[in-house]
C-alpha cells in the first residue's frame, strides 16, 4: 500500500518559495515565502567590472604614493632644513593667528598690575598691553596673564596695530613685535632709537641716527623684513605712518646759516618706489603730527597745517598768540590745549576735525594740565585733581573727581581705560555720536547732509579764525 503522505511530499517539490528545515525538530515544516523585494542568494560570484577595478587599483596606487611622499618630505626636511628650524621662525608662522572673532564683544574687568618707574599701555584687539622695564604683559579680559615677554627696556614705549604690538626702548637701541600668541621678532640697531611707529597694515618704522647722518628711517614690511632704508642730515622729531603703510611722514629740524632753529616737513609715499612727495621749511618748529588716511595734518607753533597725499597744502588754521603747550589725535580728531596763565592755570582746550578741519569745541579750563589724551570723538583732560572728559556732541564735560591716571588708552570698540600706577580701569565706551553725523562713504571720503557742501581742497588754502585764537 502506498504511503498516504506520498502525495504530500511530492506536491511540496513543486511548489516554488517552500523548503523543509532539515535540521528542525519537524522536517516537513515548511518556512515562510521570502518577502517581496528581496534578493535571491546568487549561486555563482558575480565577476567585477574591468573600468571599475582598474580605477580602485589607482586610486589604491595613488594613496601608497602620497602617504611616501609625506612620509619622506616629514622625516626628510628637519635633516635638510635643521639650521632654519628654530623657534623664531616658528613664531612667525602663528604671526597672523587671532583667536578673537569679526565683532566679537568683551567687557573687562579692573586689570591689575605691577607699578613700575616707566610704564606705557595699549590697547590690543581684545587684549590689554602693559609694559614695564622688566618686559611687556598682555592681559586678557578677565585680568589674566595672555603672555608674559621679559625683554628688559629702561624707557618702553607701546604701539599697537590690527597685526602686532611693537615694544621699543625709546634712546635705547631695542626693539620688538609680537601678537597674542608669542614674541615674533627682535632687533637691535646700532645708534639709540629716537621713535618707531606701527600702521594697521603691519609695518613699521624705527628712526635712529649715525655718524654719517643724523637721521636715518628704516621701513620693514609685514613680514620684518627691511624694505626702506632713507638717511637725512636733519635731526629727527617725530615721524609715522598712515594707517595702510602707504604714506610717511616725518618731521625734522636743523639750524639755519643765519644760526636759527627751522623746521621742516618730509612727506613720502612708500608705493613701489619711495618717492618724495613733500619737503618744506618752515619758520617756526613742528610741535605735533600725524599721518592721516588722505595726508597729514601737522601742527607748528604759528597754526595747524593740513596736508594731501599728494603734499598740496589743503588748509591752514592759523594760531593767534601763544603757541599750543599740548597735543593729541585720534583717526578723527585733534585735541589741542594753549596756557593762557602758568601761574593761576588757566587754559584754552580746542577740539579740531580731522574730516575737514572743522573747530568743534573751542572752551577755558582751569587747573594744572597733567595730560591730554584723544579717544574717538572725545578729549581727556588730566590735572591734580580730577580727569574731565570733553565731548562736543554734549553740553556739559564730565568729570571723575579724585581720578588722576597716568594714561588714557582706547580700544577698537571704543572701550576706554584710565591708567593707573598698578591698575587699569575701565571708564566706559565713547558713543561715537560724531561719528554717527560724518558718516564716511565707501571710498573713505565724509558724506554730507542736504544742503551742506562738502570742503573743496582744490581751492587756494584758506587761514580761518574763532574766538580770537586764529586770525584770518
Amino acid at each position: 500500500m502506498k504511503n498516504p503522505l506520498h502525495f504530500f511530499k511530492k506536491r511540496e517539490k513543486k511548489e516554488s518559495g517552500l523548503t523543509a528545515h532539515a535540521g528542525s525538530a519537524v522536517g516537513t515544516a515548511r518556512q515562510s515565502a521570502e518577502r517581496p523585494g528581496r534578493r535571491p542568494r546568487l549561486k555563482k560570484p558575480v565577476k567585477p567590472d574591468r573600468y571599475y577595478g582598474k580605477l580602485s587599483s589607482a586610486s589604491r596606487l595613488i594613496q601608497y604614493i602620497v602617504t611616501f611622499t609625506l612620509l619622506v618630505f616629514a622625516t626628510g626636511m628637519p635633516f635638510l632644513f635643521s639650521d632654519e628650524i628654530t623657534a623664531e621662525n616658528f613664531g612667525l608662522l602663528l604671526r597672523n593667528i587671532s583667536f578673537s572673532f569679526p565683532g566679537e564683544q568683551v567687557e573687562f574687568t579692573t586689570v591689575r598690575y605691577d607699578a613700575d618707574l616707566a610704564m606705557d599701555f595699549a590697547a590690543y584687539k581684545e587684549y590689554f598691553a602693559v609694559a614695564t622695564t622688566s618686559g611687556v604683559r598682555l592681559y586678557d579680559h578677565r585680568g589674566h596673564i595672555a603672555l608674559d615677554e621679559k625683554l628688559g627696556m629702561s624707557d618702553p614705549v607701546l604701539d599697537a596695530g590690527d597685526r602686532y604690538v611693537l615694544a621699543y626702548d625709546r634712546e635705547g637701541r631695542d626693539f620688538a613685535l609680537f601678537n597674542s600668541i608669542s614674541l615674533l621678532y627682535t632687533g637691535k640697531e646700532e645708534s639709540a632709537i629716537h621713535c618707531a611707529d606701527l600702521c594697521d597694515e603691519g609695518s613699521f618704522l624705527v628712526v635712529t641716527g649715525s655718524t654719517s647722518s643724523k637721521s636715518v628711517i628704516k621701513v620693514y614690511n609685514r613680514a620684518f623684513n627691511l624694505q626702506r632704508e632713507l638717511k637725512i642730515d636733519r635731526y629727527p622729531l617725530s615721524a609715522g605712518l598712515a594707517p595702510d603703510g602707504k604714506t610717511m611722514l616725518f618731521l625734522s629740524c636743523d639750524t639755519t646759516d643765519g644760526g636759527e632753529m627751522a623746521g621742516y616737513v618730509t612727506l613720502y609715499d612708500l608705493g613701489d618706489k619711495t618717492s618724495l612727495v613733500l619737503e618744506k621749511k618752515h619758520n617756526g618748529l613742528p610741535l605735533y603730527g600725524a599721518p592721516l588716511k588722505d595726508g597729514a595734518v601737522v601742527v607748528f607753533e604759528d597754526g595747524v597745517y593740513f596736508y594731501g597725499k599728494d603734499g598740496t597744502q589743503r588748509k591752514v588754521c592759523a594760531f593767534d598768540g601763544a603757541a599750543p603747550c599740548r597735543a593729541a589725535s585720534s583717526k578723527s580728531l585733534l585735541a589741542l590745549a594753549f596756557e593762557e596763565n602758568g601761574v593761576t592755570g588757566e587754559y584754552t582746550l580746542m577740539l579740531m576735525s580731522l574730516r575737514d578741519g572743522k573747530i568743534l569745541l573751542e572752551c577755558g579750563y582751569e587747573g594744572r594740565i597733567r595730560g591730554l589724551f584723544a579717544c574717538e570723538d572725545t578729549a581727556w583732560l588730566v590735572d591734580d585733581e580730577q580727569t574731565t572728559v570733553f565731548d562736543p556732541a554734549k553740553e556739559e564735560p564730565e568729570v571723575h573727581k579724585g581720578a588722576r591716571p597716568l594714561n588714557i588708552v582706547c580700544s577698537e570698540d571704543a572701550t576706554v581705560f584710565a591708567c593707573f600706577a598698578n591698575k587699569a580701569q575701565v571708564v566706559g565706551k565713547v558713543e561715537q555720536s560724531l561719528s554717527e553725523q560724518e558718516q564716511n562713504n565707501e571710498d573713505g571720503t565724509p558724506s554730507h547732509t542736504a544742503g551742506e557742501q562738502a570742503p573743496d581742497h582744490t581751492q587756494e588754502p584758506a587761514e580761518e579764525s574763532a574766538n580770537g585764537k586764529k586770525v584770518s
